[in-house]
């Protein structure tokens, strides 16, 4: 029993990597379309999401 159990979290773990590893490619792709000059600023979207703000500006936040 125990066995199946960590088999089945072995399965959701590599689920949920491959899942962010398609979201983590996509990101890239998207930050390869952009043009140089734009600017982009991340900021929380709904649930687990993050969305791309290119508008905001990139200033040193302090810490």
């Amino acid at each position: 029993m125990a066995i199946n159990q960590i088999k089945k979290c072995a399965e959701v773990a590599l689920y949920r990597t491959a899942i962010l590893n398609d979201e983590i490619s996509r990101l890239q792709e998207t930050g390869r379309q952009r043009t140089p000059g734009q600017k982009e600023g991340v900021e929380e979207g709904d649930g687990d999401t993050i969305v791309l703000n290119t508008s905001a500006k990139n200033k040193p936040r302090k810490v």
